[in-house]
C-alpha cells in the first residue's frame, strides 16, 4: 500500500510530493477520503499509477560447488537452495574470480547475502582472516549485524562471531574487542577514521589479517560525506599496502546509476560492476495527490493531512512508514497522531494500544531505535513517523506501505524510501 501528497502555493509552486503502493487500493482510498486525506471536492487533484510485478531471475546453482560444506549446510538449514541471478554473479566474481565488487541491485533483492556469502567463505577457508564491514548509519548497523547472526549461528564447528564498533560501545567493550576481535567487525565512516586509522597500533590482531571489506548503501557517500570517506579510504588503503594486506572490496547499492565509476571515485581501486537494475520488483500502485491548502497554510495543512492518512492507514490494519521532512515535523505528527488516537470515534481505531505509534529520528537513545525497530518486524508496531534515518536497508518484510509527506531531495532518495 503506498498513498502520496503533492503539496503546491498558492500560486501554484511545486512543495511537496510523495507516492506508495497499495494492493486494496480502493478501501484504502475510501479510508483517505473519511479521514479527510483527500478532498476532492475542495480542489485535490489524485492522479494513480502503477508499476507491474518483475519476477526474479535465479542463477543455476553452480556457485554452491564453491562453498565449503559448513556454509552449504547453514544455507540448507536456513532453507536457502537457491540465488538470484545477480547474487550468483556477484559471488562469482568476487570468490572464483577474487575481485573488487560493485552490485547494484534494486531494494530488498538480496544484496546482503551476495556479499555475506564470500564474505563468510573466506573467513571458513582461513580461520586466522577478518573482515570489516561498514554502514553509514547505526540503525542500519544493528539491523544487518541480526541478519548476519542468525546465518553464523547455523554455521556447525567453531562459531564464527561479529561485534559491532560504535560510538555507543562501552569503552570496555572497545578495549576487549581490540585485544581479541571477532571474524567480523562492523563500523562505521567515523570510527574507521579515529580508531582504526587513528589508533592502528592497538588493531595489530585485526588489520594485518584483513581478507574482506564490504561497504554498503554506497549512494549515501556522495557530495562532502563521499569526498571525506574517499580520503579516509585512499588513507586506509595505503596503510594497508604498507603492511602488505590487499583485501578485497565489496560495494553495494540499491539507488546508484553509476556503480562502477562511484566506486572506483570512492576507493581509488578497480571494479567488477554487477547490475540488477529492474531485475526484479513487486506489483506497485502509486498515488500522487496535489493538494489545495486550507485556510491554516501549506505547512499545518499537510501535518494535519499527513497524520490523517497514518491513522486511515491504521483503521485498515496497515502497516506503514511516514517519511517526513524534518524532525520537527515527525515530532509534531506523532504527537498529533497521539492526540487523535485517544480521543477517536472510530471504532477501527479504538482498539490501537498507543505503543503502536511511534516516532524515529536521530539522537533517539540506542535502546529506543532498537525497541522501534523489534517493533515493526515483529508487527507490534504499525505506524512510525520518520525522518530519513529509517529510510536505509532495514529488513521490514511484513511492511504494507509508505507514505512520503513531501517529496526528498532527489529521485534517488525517494525510490530508496518506496523500496
Amino acid at each position: 500500500m503506498q498513498a502520496g501528497y503533492r503539496v503546491t502555493s498558492a500560486e501554484g509552486e511545486d512543495l511537496a510530493s510523495c507516492a506508495c503502493y497499495a494492493a486494496d487500493m480502493d478501501d484504502l482510498l475510501d479510508a483517505f477520503r473519511e479521514f479527510g486525506v483527500i478532498r476532492e471536492d475542495d480542489g485535490d487533484v489524485l492522479k494513480s499509477a502503477e508499476q507491474e510485478a518483475i519476477s526474479p531471475t535465479y542463477g543455476g546453482g553452480g556457485i554452491f560447488k564453491a562453498f565449503s560444506p559448513r556454509l552449504a549446510q547453514a544455507l540448507e538449514e536456513v532453507g536457502i537452495d537457491q540465488l538470484y541471478d545477480h547474487q550468483e554473479q556477484a559471488i562469482y566474481e568476487g570468490l572464483i574470480r577474487g575481485r573488487n565488487i560493485v552490485l547494484e541491485a534494486p531494494t530488498a533483492s538480496g544484496k546482503s547475502l551476495a556479499f555475506q556469502l564470500p564474505m563468510i567463505e573466506t573467513l571458513l577457508r582461513y580461520p586466522d582472516s577478518r573482515a570489516l564491514m561498514i554502514y553509514p548509519m547505526n540503525a542500519l548497523i544493528v539491523d544487518q549485524q541480526q541478519q548476519l547472526d542468525r546465518l553464523l549461528a547455523k554455521i556447525p564447528g567453531k562459531p564464527l562471531k561479529s561485534a559491532l564498533f560504535i560510538g555507543s560501545t562501552s569503552e570496555m567493550q572497545k578495549k576487549l574487542i581490540k585485544e581479541n576481535p571477532p571474524n567480523i567487525l562492523i563500523t562505521n565512516p567515523e570510527m574507521l577514521n579515529a580508531s582504526l586509522l587513528g589508533w592502528s597500533e592497538q588493531w595489530q590482531r585485526l588489520l594485518p589479517h584483513l581478507k574482506w571489506v564490504v561497504i554498503d548503501e554506497v549512494h549515501e557517500y556522495r557530495g562532502f560525506f563521499g569526498s571525506s570517506l574517499s580520503m579516509i579510504l585512499r588513507r586506509f588503503s595505503h596503510y594497508l599496502a604498507q603492511i602488505d594486506v590487499h583485501p578485497q572490496f565489496f560495494l553495494s547499492s540499491a539507488t546508484c546509476q553509476n556503480p562502477r565509476e562511484h566506486a572506483q571515485n570512492l576507493t581509488g581501486l578497480e571494479f567488477s560492476a554487477v547490475r540488477a537494475t529492474g531485475a526484479m520488483r513487486p506489483k506497485r500502485r502509486f498515488w500522487f495527490v496535489r493538494l489545495e491548502p486550507s485556510d491554516l497554510g501549506y505547512w499545518e495543512d499537510l501535518m494535519n493531512r499527513t497524520v490523517q492518512a497514518g491513522l486511515a492507514c491504521l483503521a485498515r490494519d496497515k502497516q506503514v512508514l511516514v517519511f517526513c521532512p524534518t524532525r520537527k515535523f515527525a515530532e509534531s505528527c506523532h504527537r498529533l497522531a497521539m492526540q487523535e488516537l485517544e480521543g477517536a470515534n472510530q471504532s477501527e481505531l479504538k482498539n490501537i494500544e498507543t505503543n503502536a505509534i511511534r516516532v524515529y529520528r536521530s539522537g533517539l537513545k540506542d535502546d529506543t531505535r532498537r525497541d522501534v525497530q523489534r517493533g515493526l518486524q515483529n508487527g507490534s508496531v504499525r505506524l512510525v513517523f520518520t525522518t530519513n534515518a529509517l529510510e536505509l536497508g532495514l529488513d521490514i518484510g511484513g511492511l504494507d506501505g509508505v507514505i512520503l509527506a513531501g517529496f526528498p531531495d532527489n529521485l534517488m532518495s525517494a525510490w530508496q524510501q518506496i523500496g
